[in-house]
């Protein structure tokens, strides 16, 4: 079947193009008697509008896009729904793009830079913006009116940074291993040696005088099989630690099945503590300790930021918003009330 089109409404209803397409766009001009007949012919007929079309009347497409990491990760899905809702109450829709590398990051900027996005959400991104090798793709989508923001831990003085401190979080969840539970021996179950997360524990270890003691282990991939496999093989050949913070939340629950398989009781046995605070951490068992931010606030925080530019508000300074992390003190690391504060 043909789509239809204004000219077929027109045809129809017995009113002019003109009359028709200002009636759709709620021109003050045409009465209400007028739009109510054109908007029903056009229900009727089954009209939808062609909003490539209208894209290139009016400059804009009404589609934001996202490109993110880890697109796979239960705590991005959450992120990606969350901004969902957020962009769609905003009036646009949502394109959702994923990449590897910075090479691979290039390539997506200058895709959605061609399916002409009004905004732009890249994450997760560290370091000073303009050093980074995808910056000349993200200069030419500047240079489009594109409007950017950027989460993780980034800076810049041209696009604005959502910031979501990580290594804060690490730091906090292995002082309190420390401090509260007073355990020395504690490992970091990371997944990349470049990743800022375990600065944290890095940091609180050494503030503690426990530098010595630090152990790093990575794992080939940030998924629950692979966790629970791996903590199984590292306690064949390495001394059962007190505690293990892990980068995620996701790697953690892995860790805390294959300690069960080794016949390991958390936390009685060994604490065990991840980072991101996604919804499952409180209803598994035991609950899990971790740290991070609602999807909801990450996701308003970004439309905020990107409202703000949406308007041709390119001129002004980029700015840096910081949005505080949550901490949730639970059964996995022996203290028995959640939110429990030290």
């Amino acid at each position: 079947m043909a789509r239809v089109t204004i000219i077929d409404i027109a045809r129809e209803s017995g009113k002019s193009y003109t009359t028709v397409s200002r009636a759709l766009s709620d021109h003050p001009r045409i009465s209400i008697e007028t739009k109510v007949l054109i908007r029903a012919t056009a229900t009727r007929l089954g009209y939808s509008p062609n909003m490539m079309a209208k894209g290139l009347v009016q400059k804009r497409t009404q589609t934001i896009g996202l490109i993110a990491t880890e697109l796979s990760n239960p705590v991005r899905s959450e992120l990606i729904e969350a901004l969902r809702r957020q962009v769609h109450a905003s009036g646009y829709q949502l394109l959702v793009s994923g990449y590897q590398d910075e090479d691979e990051l290039s390539s997506r900027i200058r895709d959605m830079a061609g399916r002409q996005v009004d905004g732009l959400i890249i994450g997760k991104i560290t370091g000073v913006v303009e050093k980074k090798d995808f910056w000349p793709a993200l200069e030419a989508a500047l240079k489009q009116d594109i409007a950017v923001v950027t989460f993780s831990n980034a800076t810049s003085v041209c696009v604005d940074c959502l910031c979501i401190d990580y290594v804060a979080m690490a730091r906090k969840l292995t002082e309190h291993f420390i401090r509260k539970h007073g355990f020395r021996n504690i490992w970091y179950l990371g997944v990349d040696r470049n990743t800022i997360r375990q600065r944290g524990y890095f940091a609180a270890m050494q503030a503690a005088g426990l530098e010595s003691a630090k152990r790093l282990f990575l794992l080939p991939a940030q998924d629950m099989q692979t966790a629970r496999d791996a903590i199984g093989d590292l306690l064949q050949h390495e001394s059962k630690p007190q505690a293990i913070l892990c980068h995620n939340d996701i790697t953690a629950i892995g860790v805390m099945n294959g300690l069960r398989q080794c016949g390991y009781s958390v936390p009685e046995d060994i604490a065990v503590a991840g980072i991101d605070n996604h919804q499952i951490s409180s209803f598994f068992n035991p609950a899990l300790t971790t740290a991070g931010v609602a999807s909801e606030r990450v996701a308003g925080a970004m439309m905020k930021l990107l409202e703000a530019r949406l308007g041709h508000n390119h001129q002004s300074p980029a700015v840096a918003v910081h949005l505080p992390f949550e901490t949730y003190y639970r059964e996995s690391c022996g203290c028995c009330c959640a939110n429990e504060e030290e």
